[in-house]
């Protein structure tokens, strides 16, 4: 209910009212999100999609923008801060784990959705539907979703000064299928992933239409094996494709396609006092492939990869964590040792400690994480290690420390903040020589610190969220990520936001919703046709949404961007990019029938 009555759309919308999250812009007009003040798209934020991993192997990026519908989703559970003691190298700094809709009781469902919006006179539509089954042995659903439309109606300004409108080429197309099946204990998923869309934005402005191709093949498979009444051995098998990042125009100027193939053996064992110990064993496999632009079939002639069309890393890696109650209060301890055959080796270590009083909780925190290179990091990086620029690329570690109160005033009002501090060292980021070669290095350390917090207040009519995240960046060791050496803010993201969501039940069928942020001023690149740095102002972006619900029925009446702000995702580094401008207002009309 808290994703549907604000009339959220896709991931994005939903994100948007989360404090600890703010989206900023990269090469070919890709929109990526930042952590903490910290710019995180570049695998420091793992996506889950029913316990698949959504990250792309080449870097381990993740696109937004009208990618993953809201009516496919059941839940969202979300770690701001290091999850790579249990979940590995792309959850550095937060993990996104999304779960599909799903029936508790037997029986069948089938569920049709379609959502039409309007700028400007310009449409667009998206469709989404799924099936689930539920009997006592199978469990198979089948959701598939697509999207139709321009990323924006607005004017897009390069940092050299041409421009093209944006209504005319902007076209997005992304389609989802999302296929799983449960036999007893056994699971299988596969998902097939396209998110498709044009663009003339190519580290300049270019007269050439182009197409940005993000498509990813995903396939799970695990099984709980119960060996004793307290011990469960689980093996996962995962499969991951991802020929991203392919620029299809006049002339294909990438054609790479990354493959990981991972296995896992996890143990979950329930000891006394309700204690869990969870420990195991992971290795993954990550391939390279440079193909022929033309073709798409391996070339002759052409080496992308030191000397060789192919490139192949692995990584191993053991795992522990133990959960248990104390007189101080719930305890969780864990660790992650990994050994990459590039990267090496790394360790982190999990603390937790939360202590409940009555009405008052409190957490204390403290973890490291780190971020192992993707496979293009690796390539590139080769690149400079060869010109004598950099040297050979290690993992990035975060070192994180939290401290969390909250309190509730009664059975409707509830009240919590959270005091953080997130250090990372050996950053790794995207650096230009100067002599014609481009890669990845490892900067010295960048950190932030801040405070996120949270009133929730529950009357009889509705319910009100406000949210509040301040973020201030500490040590400078990326230059391109900061505005410089007196600014305590990185490029393209706000010291402040704050995040509203109200809803008031109209009837009991029916309700109105209140939603947005506010942002504060930021600095970035290319915002008026030049590739200096540029003033922006703060944004304040504010939907209403009013849904109607009756039986089997869905619908509801929306505006996006209800002042008409023209929110613009500025780039969040020195990328000779300019900034991306979104949507502005928009009608929408959703209609959904479940059977």
């Amino acid at each position: 209910s808290e994703i549907e009555k604000p009339g959220a759309r896709d991931l994005m919308d939903i994100i948007n009212l989360i404090p600890g999250f703010r989206f900023a812009g990269e090469v070919v007009e890709f929109v990526g999100l930042s952590s903490r003040g910290i710019w995180a798209a570049e695998g420091k934020i793992l996506v889950l999609l029913d316990g698949v991993e959504m990250n792309e192997t080449l870097y381990g990026y993740v696109p937004y923008g009208n990618h993953i519908p809201a009516e496919m989703i059941e839940q969202i559970e979300i770690i701001r801060g290091p999850g790579s003691a249990m979940y590995g190298g792309n959850s550095e700094m937060a993990v996104i784990k999304i779960t599909s809709r799903n029936i508790d009781k037997k029986g069948t469902e089938v569920f049709v959705h379609g959502t039409l919006s309007t700028n400007d006179g310009e449409l667009s539509y998206r469709r989404t539907g799924g099936l689930y089954h539920k009997s006592d042995d199978w469990n198979v659903s089948l959701f598939t979703s697509g999207f139709r439309g321009n990323r924006s109606n607005e004017m897009q300004e390069g940092i050299y000064g041409a421009s093209y409108d944006m209504s005319s080429d902007s076209e997005i197309s992304p389609e989802l299928v999302n296929i799983g099946c449960n036999y007893k204990d056994l699971n299988v998923r596969y998902i097939y992933d396209r998110y498709e869309y044009k663009m003339r934005n190519y580290y300049s402005i270019k007269s050439d239409l182009r197409e940005e191709r993000f498509n990813s093949e995903l396939l799970l498979v695990d099984y709980d094996f119960k060996i004793k009444d307290i011990w469960t051995l689980v093996p996962k098998f995962t499969m991951k494709k991802h020929p991203t990042w392919q620029n299809w125009g006049d002339v294909v100027r990438y054609n790479t396609v990354g493959t990981r193939f991972t296995y896992n053996l996890t143990n979950k064992v329930k000891l006394k006092n309700d204690s869990l110990l969870v420990f195991g064993y992971e290795m993954y496999d990550d391939k390279g492939e440079a193909l022929d632009q033309a073709t798409n079939s391996q070339p002759e002639g052409k080496y992308y990869f030191d000397n060789s069309n192919k490139v192949s890393h692995r990584n191993q890696s053991l795992f522990v964590q133990y959960e248990t109650e104390t007189k101080y209060g719930d305890l969780a301890l864990g660790a992650r040792y990994e050994d990459h055959s590039f990267a090496g080796e790394d360790f982190v270590p999990r603390f937790a400690l939360t202590r409940l009083w009555d009405s008052f909780h409190l957490k204390l925190l403290a973890a490291q994480a780190f971020r192992t290179p993707n496979i293009d990091n690796i390539m590139y990086n080769e690149d400079l290690v060869k010109a004598g620029s950099a040297d050979t690329l290690v993992s990035e570690k975060t070192t994180t420390f939290e401290i969390e109160g909250g309190y509730l005033f009664s059975e409707k009002i509830m009240w919590t903040s959270n005091f953080f501090h997130v250090t990372i060292d050996d950053p790794i980021y995207y650096t230009y020589d100067g002599d014609g070669n481009g890669g990845y290095d490892n900067g010295e350390a960048v950190s932030s610190f801040g405070l996120e917090t949270e009133l929730r207040v529950v009357p009889s009519w509705g319910d009100l969220k406000l949210r509040y995240g301040t973020y201030i960046a500490d040590k400078q060791g990326v230059p391109t990520w900061r505005p410089g050496d007196d600014d305590d803010q990185n490029v393209g993201l706000p010291h402040h936001q704050i995040a509203l969501d109200v809803t008031y039940n109209t009837s009991s069928r029916s309700s109105l919703n209140l939603n947005g942020f506010i942002t504060t001023k930021s600095k970035s690149y290319g915002g008026k046709g030049d590739s200096t740095l540029v003033d922006f102002d703060g944004e304040t972006i504010l939907n209403i949404y009013w849904q109607y619900t009756h039986k089997k029925f869905k619908g509801g009446i929306g505006i996006s961007d209800l002042l008409n702000t023209k929110e613009f995702i500025k780039p969040a580094y020195l990328s000779y990019q300019s900034g991306i401008p979104q949507m502005g207002r928009e009608f929408y009309l959703r209609l959904g029938l479940t059977f």
